[in-house]
């Protein structure tokens, strides 16, 4: 038989399709189906819906009716509290928030309470060895010079990673914060698991490590200092090597999202001329995204500047493996904040497509950032007037219309087809123009575009759908307006 099949597959039952002689068609209990080739690894797994019997059906219409419920008095709630947040000044909002953020963040942080609270997101988008509703159902794997990487997705918008040497059959699991997923696609492609590597101690990266190491004590769990909450076995450092069978892995230091986050490359020669270079592929977690970057929740500007220095030495044809599905959001942001820049207007139309379509938006390459990640060209004139022009548009608003009126200048909101292909210089002042500058402005920028498109505040509990409404300097514009008025460049 010229296809093979994976025998170990635990708790599962298969059926053959014959219809192909050169690979097999897999379906699995819980729909994850995939095609086993000659040398017994799938060319691609779909993750798709698990099949539901009479009582899960009916059981699904009392959740449903609970759910409308409980929708009609949210909205009612978000109604009420939408006529009181127009009285309060939107600079007292912002306080009050981060205030509740900071408090509700330092509870998510500890294990007893952000720990239940990641069981509970992980139970409600998966069950047992199987999982539902994958927010990215069809995934390929990326095959690199000694090993192959196998992009999973969790929970709602997580990516953990499957490293698989290719000469010993060892693995090692980047972030597996759904472990019963990750130990389902190990068994499935046969692999031995030896070591699982942690980004950073934030429960939905690291909050699957004291399962798998309970279930597998022989594992390896990886992470820098600070993660010892996590059942970390060997600390890491910056410039230390983790070694996967014979795929080595380096560690590079990004002290900003959180203090202990760090970034895994695979291969790569340390030179101090240069630092890390010719590496092949770079997990960075919540440090860069696909088109953007990770929340600051400890570190500073500058320390997030003085990291994507670090990850600016790798070369263009390193593939970028982050740890969330942002790419869309976050690139359609560059394009509001730089129309006239092809290489973002087709970055963005190419996630919506892949996210269209089902299909990932990861790896990315450091090439691609370079030319289309805001965050990565604070040295680019053309970003820091666009930078500038957008945010001096805002600034030069009447406190009063900022603050109650909840406007935006017209010029924000104007469809892409309709202004001028080339970026006004901005007459406000601005103090300094550094790299920290920089960065902090496209996070006010960004947070403002947010609540622009109902992305972000209590606007976005009623949204169920791209058509959502802002009223704007008297105009109606749609998310969809604001994001097909362009058409993708030739």
């Amino acid at each position: 038989m010229r296809g093979h099949l994976i025998q170990n597959i635990s708790h599962s039952n298969y059926s053959r399709d014959e219809s192909d002689e050169e690979c097999q068609l897999i379906r699995l209990e819980g729909g994850v189906r995939g095609f086993i080739a000659d040398n017994s690894i799938p060319n691609w797994i779909e993750f798709s819906s698990a099949s539901s019997g009479f009582f899960a059906s009916n059981l699904s219409y009392f959740f449903a009716l609970i759910g409308s419920v409980a929708n009609v008095g949210i909205i009612v709630l978000v109604f009420f509290l939408n006529i009181l947040l127009w009285v309060i000044p939107l600079t007292v909002q912002n306080w009050i928030v981060e205030k509740l953020f900071r408090v509700g963040y330092r509870l998510y942080l500890t294990q007893k309470i952000g720990g239940y609270i990641h069981s509970l997101t992980v139970n409600s988008a998966h069950s047992s060895h199987i999982y539902v509703n994958a927010h990215t159902p069809i995934i390929t794997p990326i095959h690199l010079s000694s090993c192959t990487v196998w992009p999973i997705p969790i929970i709602h918008d997580n990516y953990a990673y499957l490293i698989c040497d290719n000469e010993t059959g060892h693995a090692a699991a980047v972030d597996p914060s759904a472990p019963d997923v990750v130990m389902n696609v190990v068994h499935r492609l046969g692999m031995r698991l030896t070591t699982v590597v942690c980004t950073h101690s934030h429960h939905d990266h690291a909050g699957g490590n004291s399962k798998i190491k309970k279930r597998m004590p022989s594992v390896t769990i990886v992470g820098a200092s600070g993660t010892s909450m996590m059942s970390v076995d060997s600390v890491v450092q910056d410039g230390d090597v983790v070694w996967v069978g014979k795929t080595c892995l380096h560690v590079i230091t990004t002290p900003c999202h959180t203090l202990d986050h760090v970034v895994y490359v695979v291969g790569g020669v340390v030179d101090q001329g240069i630092g890390l270079a010719f590496g092949e592929a770079a997990f960075t977690g919540d440090t860069l995204f696909t088109g953007g970057v990770g929340a600051l929740f400890h570190g500073s500007e500058h320390d997030l500047a003085q990291s994507l220095k670090k990850l600016n030495t790798l070369p263009d044809s390193c593939r970028v493996f982050c740890g969330h599905e942002y790419a869309e959001h976050l690139l359609w942001f560059a394009v509001w904040l730089e129309p006239t820049n092809q290489y973002v207007l087709k970055r963005a139309h190419w996630a919506h497509i892949q996210k269209t379509c089902g299909r990932p938006t990861v790896p990315s390459t450091m090439g691609w950032e370079r030319r289309t990640n805001p965050w990565l060209r604070t040295h680019d004139e053309r970003l820091i007037s666009a930078v500038n022009y957008r945010l001096g548009d805002y600034l030069k608003m009447s406190w009063w219309r900022r603050e109650w009126g909840r406007s935006v200048p017209l010029s924000w909101v104007v469809p892409l087809d309709y202004r001028s292909r080339t970026v006004p210089v901005s007459d406000h002042p601005f103090d300094q123009s550094n790299d920290a500058a920089i960065i902090k402005r496209l996070g006010r920028l960004q947070k403002l575009f947010n609540r622009l498109l109902g992305f972000s505040g209590m606007l976005s509990l009623t949204d169920t759908s791209s058509r959502h409404f802002e009223r704007v300097e008297g105009l109606i514009v749609s998310k969809r307006h604001m994001y097909m008025c362009t058409q993708p460049p030739s």
